[in-house]
């Protein structure tokens, strides 16, 4: 196993910058999750590391060793693709077995870590098939297989999930935690899935623009984002955020005044700042005599719970509530709805970047 450490690096096509010097420290046995919406270059970092796109500047070490020059092979690290990149005409053990056949290893050594990577994943009964005769769920295991037999220092994913359905994806985010506990192996895993990101990280970062928003645990990214993109963009539904300022004790805005968290009244450059407020849908708290009021357009019942989807006041502007069971009987109703001061995030309208208790205004 080893760590990976990258250190300003940056990717450029020509004049345009992808990368912009990007600093990442991973654990040695870490599995952490490179994620953020489809073109902000976390697919780009992640082929840096395996060697499958140059650096254009900065540092990338895996355990004591720079490997910006090194060729794949020589990175010691095994790559799963979104497309399972399994060679038909071989059957699932050829496929496994294939890289080390490359290196000439003996054939007793390539049959006995094929036999223990196919009772990791549950391939036994498959071996002697081809990818053809398997589903889309076994062949991305055999994907994994294959990287498994390698025995590679860090296990790198681009987006191992996405062509799978709904169903199917849950069961396999199950097996890649297994199979992490299993092999406690580094691992860097790409996805613009955040629910993956939530459910299989150790440590998420979250990229936009090729740029790193925030590195945290799910825990931290979910209870303190460190700016609006990230409010946004972590947690399902999304988190509400309104435009406001702070007057008085109120944060008032377009059709609504919310009470203020106590560390914000008391400090005095906040009065009159323009501030993005936001609140998860799960924070909503219905009441009769709520200040605030709802007006229920789309109603979208999950089982457990309603989404609850409409417009604050006359202002137009669109808000999520989350409530318990089926709603139905809500559509078309104005509600009334406060949220609990220590439950608001407070972003400066300018910047986009979290306020908090002892924040520099």
């Amino acid at each position: 196993m080893a760590s990976v450490e990258i250190r300003e690096a940056r990717k450029a096509f020509g004049a345009v910058e992808i990368l912009h010097g990007v600093n990442v420290s991973i654990e040695d046995g870490q599995f952490v999750v490179l994620v953020g919406p489809s073109g902000c270059g976390k697919s780009t970092l992640l082929r840096m590391i395996a060697g499958l796109e140059n650096i254009t500047g900065g540092e990338i070490i895996i355990g004591n060793r720079v490997v910006n020059n090194l060729p794949p092979k020589a990175r010691d690290v095994a790559m799963v693709f979104q497309n399972y990149a399994l060679y038909p005409h071989m059957t699932v053990a050829a496929n496994m077995a294939f890289s080390m056949k490359l290196r000439k290893a003996p054939q007793q050594e390539i049959d006995a870590r094929v036999k223990r990577a196919a009772e990791i994943l549950g391939l036994g009964p498959l071996l002697e098939r081809f990818p053809r005769q398997l589903s889309g769920g076994q062949r991305q295991r055999v994907a994994m297989g294959r990287a498994i037999v390698r025995e590679p220092q860090v296990f790198l994913f681009d987006e191992p999930l996405s062509n799978l359905d709904a169903k199917l994806r849950g069961h396999m985010r199950a097996e890649l935690a297994l199979l992490h506990e299993r092999l406690g192996k580094t691992t860097v895993y790409v996805t613009h899935d955040q629910v993956e990101a939530m459910t299989l990280a150790k440590r998420i970062v979250i990229f936009d623009k090729g740029r790193i928003q925030q590195v945290g645990t799910p825990g931290d990214v979910f209870e303190a984002p460190a700016n609006v993109f990230v409010a946004a963009f972590i947690g399902t539904p999304t988190m509400n955020l309104l435009q406001a300022r702070l007057v008085q004790h109120e944060l008032r805005g377009e059709g609504f005044v919310l009470a203020a968290p106590e560390w914000l009244l008391q400090t005095a450059a906040a009065d009159g700042r323009a501030l993005t407020v936001g609140f998860r849908p799960q924070a909503v708290r219905l009441s009769a005599q709520g200040a605030l009021r709802l007006r229920v357009a789309v109603c979208e019942y999950l089982g457990t719970e309603s989404q609850l989807v409409g417009t604050l006041g006359d202002s137009g502007l669109r808000l999520t509530a989350t409530v318990p069971g089926d709603a139905h009987g809500l559509l078309h109703s104005e509600l009334g709805f406060d949220v609990p001061p220590d439950r608001l995030h407070v972003f400066d309208a300018g910047s986009g970047q979290a306020l908090r208790p002892g924040s520099d205004f």
